[in-house]
């Protein structure tokens, strides 16, 4: 080669590395806007006006598009088969985003474009949600099961929100190295947050010191989007280490039992969400997992013939919790006919994993086995109050 040549090679390739250390600063710089743009927005959404939701819809597809059927479940909801599909024998290990004060299970993920969003892990969701200022660069698109038919939606049940959200498919989610094709969100046409999606709320901590609730707020502001059971059916396992601020989401192999875990309880499913059986004061009850929930236990008010107690004890299994605090859905903002919660107030101190191959929930306590909460949990992989109502075709509360 010559010496010419050469210096011409040597001078392509450096301008090459010029150019992606540009492109590696700009996509920097776009994500700090972004971010900074979201810490400006309220945590209050705005609904969106009846133009922007008739345009919003205007570009919904059926969702045999995307190789996907639309049917119905035993509850009368929208089931959506060959969706929500994670790559086969992939495990992915991923931090908690947000300040340490919260402790909110929101995960740093992204699209097939680069593009990072936080993604907070709330079981009671039936299925995910995604914030409406975000839906192009997830390149999504709402669905009709019928050209001409009405769009698909529907207001979430398990938490209280006068915004309902619309089905539909986004580009692909990518966990490190474990993707899932054809993810289904429900889309809120509003403008801002989340809001009471991107839980929890500040009704739930009134005593609550005012840093503390500071972090609180601002880990709701990075919930860009809600992973719900649907799409967490869909995986073999995930464990949620809130003591080590980490998740590990594995598509199909199967947990092993740690040294640290504590009870192991069988994992039903009510209204199609993760359920255990747990005991209360000497008496069985099922109740939601809530991953995302700003309580240690909360219950329907009609559980009790007067004011409901501070302290209830709490048994899972043979392991006796002892005494934890308790509140009703009503004094919070929860929906009433919702049944009894077990909240990340409770499971921060351990690390939970949902393994739905087996159907079953495991509890670890990490500090009973130093080194065993680092360790791989896997088997063989290392001015609107003036406007006019707003009215969402095709949904009923």
């Amino acid at each position: 080669m010559s010496s010419q040549t050469f210096h011409s090679l040597r001078g392509r390739a450096v301008a090459s590395g010029a150019v992606l250390a540009l492109l590696a600063v700009s996509a920097l710089l776009l994500t700090a806007c972004a971010t900074s743009r979201l810490d400006r927005k309220p945590l209050e959404p705005k609904a969106a006006s009846q133009a922007e939701v008739d345009a919003f819809l205007a570009r919904g597809h059926d969702a045999r598009r995307w190789n996907i059927t639309v049917c119905r479940g035993p509850s009368g909801r929208p089931v959506f088969e060959f969706a929500n599909r994670p790559w086969d024998g992939k495990l992915a290990r991923i931090r908690f985003e947000g300040p340490k004060k919260s402790s909110l299970p929101i995960l740093h993920v992204e699209t097939a474009r680069m593009m990072p969003f936080g993604l907070l892990l709330d079981t009671t969701a039936r299925q995910s949600w995604l914030l409406y200022d975000a839906f192009p660069q997830m390149d999504y698109f709402p669905f009709c099961e019928d050209p001409g038919a009405e769009p698909i939606g529907e207001y979430p049940d398990h938490v209280t929100s006068s915004v309902p959200g619309y089905a539909g498919v986004a580009n692909k989610i990518v966990y490190d190295k474990l993707h899932v094709e054809s993810p289904v969100f429900y889309v809120p046409p509003a403008h801002g947050l989340l809001g009471p999606l991107a839980r929890p709320q500040a009704a739930a901590a009134p005593d609550r010191a005012p840093a503390v609730q500071r972090a609180m707020d601002r880990a709701r502001k990075q919930a860009q989007a809600v992973m719900g059971a649907a799409l967490m059916r869909e995986f073999s396992f995930i464990r949620v280490n809130f003591l080590a601020r980490e998740a590990i989401l594995a598509s199909s192999l199967q947990y092993k039992q740690m040294a640290s875990v504590v009870a192991r309880l069988p994992l039903t499913s009510i209204r199609e969400r993760p359920a255990i059986t747990l005991t209360l004061e000497g008496t069985p009850v099922t109740a939601w997992v809530d991953l995302a929930g700003d309580f240690a236990l909360s219950l329907p008010s009609s559980m009790f013939s007067g004011a409901a107690p501070e302290y209830l004890n709490l048994s899972l299994g043979a392991y006796d919790v002892g005494p934890v605090p308790c509140v009703t859905h009503e004094s919070i903002g929860l929906p009433a006919d919702t049944p009894p919660r077990i909240g990340w107030r409770f499971w921060r101190e351990y690390a939970v994993t949902l393994d739905f191959k087996q159907s079953l929930l495991w509890l670890e306590d990490p500090t009973l086995a130093p080194g065993a909460a680092a360790a791989a949990a896997a088997s063989d992989e290392s001015d609107a109050d003036s406007a006019p109502p707003v009215t969402y075709r095709g949904i009923t509360p």
